[in-house]
């Protein structure tokens, strides 16, 4: 795998797949939009779907992938933002295959079976402390030591 085009995708995980060598597969599906003038309303466009290829030596995926499992199991809709190297391929019988290799993924929540009283999504994980959050300016180091005057 050389060259493939780095992705980032929000959307929702809809299944996952688990495999004998200890891979799993998160089936996510993405349904873009615009902004219709005419009509002055939003369109929605073809649904695209993805699977992100999570290798079995990935324990902190293979462990939010357990996690998406259980939440989808029960019926609520889990958000997901994933960014990685797509690959595309042809099917025998027709059709694009889209795979995602993930660089970073993170469950932006998850909505319980038939909503909250809010709602909105629930439970969102917070990044990994070695990255910042998305939109998030990373911390600067030096920002927490005191301002000393040097002379030359």
């Amino acid at each position: 795998m050389a060259r493939e085009p780095l992705i980032e995708v929000e959307g929702h995980a809809f299944g996952v797949k688990r495999f004998q060598d200890g891979g799993t597969v998160i089936n996510v599906c993405v349904t873009p939009a615009r902004f219709d003038k005419q009509r002055n309303q939003w369109v929605d466009l073809e649904t695209i779907y993805f699977d992100v290829s999570v290798q079995a030596d990935n324990q902190r995926l293979q462990a939010m992938a357990g996690e998406i499992e259980y939440w989808l199991q029960g019926g609520d809709s889990v958000q997901v933002f994933v960014a990685g190297k797509l690959t595309e391929t042809k099917g025998s019988k027709g059709g694009t295959f889209k795979r995602i290799y993930p660089t970073r993924f993170y469950v932006l929540g998850h909505k319980p079976k038939g909503g909250s009283q809010q709602g909105g999504f629930t439970g969102a994980q917070q990044a990994p402390a070695s990255q910042p959050p998305m939109g998030q300016p990373a911390t600067d180091p030096w920002s927490n030591q005191p301002n000393e005057q040097y002379e030359f």
